[in-house]
């Protein structure tokens, strides 16, 4: 059996980058990374699945401690404070990603929206820091099948939903090989 991940689609804005289940970086181990541009220029985007564990105000001031998403989203720029939302129309500024899915904009107006309850948890996830690739060096790291390209018919779900597993569950429904895999330890010396 082969042990490592098939890829069939390429990257683009809007899919999902999953890390194959042997790969042991840090940053990357068994990660989600949502793509949020790639073209000539390079690569971007944020790991879903590295969920932070501690209360927003000792992240930013005045965001409502009500159970918000906060997860280190790549090895760059860790003290940079990013979002994925879905109130593009209401946050001036923000960059349309895919479907109802914006990065960015006035962070004043994040605050305000979620104040008065317009935004919830459930339409934003916040990251420390971001993934990014140069030219070229996405595509050759998925050539050495270190990355598995997916693309949701329905990315919000994975994005807002704060799930621990998600790895796993997205790994498991690429497909019978995946889901094998999906399944392996996460360290293999503990099998």
């Amino acid at each position: 059996m082969d042990l490592k991940v098939h890829n069939t689609l390429k990257p683009e804005k809007g899919r999902f980058l999953l890390a194959e289940p042997f790969l042991q970086e840090e940053h990357f181990h068994r990660s989600v990374v949502f793509l949020c541009e790639h073209n000539e220029e390079g690569t971007f985007g944020f790991v879903l699945n590295k969920i932070l564990e501690v209360p927003p105000t000792e992240i930013a001031e005045k965001i409502p401690d009500k159970g918000l998403h906060f997860s280190l989203g790549g090895p760059v720029d860790h003290s940079s404070l990013f979002y994925i939302h879905q109130a593009g129309n209401l946050i001036s500024d923000s960059f349309h990603v895919c479907d109802d899915i914006y990065l960015g904009g006035s962070f004043e107006e994040v605050k305000e929206l979620m104040n008065t309850g317009v935004l919830t948890e459930e339409q934003i996830i916040f990251f420390l820091g971001y993934s990014g690739w140069s030219d070229g060096q996405l595509m050759d790291e998925i050539k050495e099948k270190s990355w598995l390209v997916v693309k949701s018919s329905n990315p919000a779900k994975h994005i807002f939903s704060g799930d621990k597993d998600l790895w796993k569950n997205i790994m498991s429904e690429q497909g019978e090989h995946h889901k094998i895999m999906s399944n392996f330890p996460d360290n293999h010396l503990w099998n």
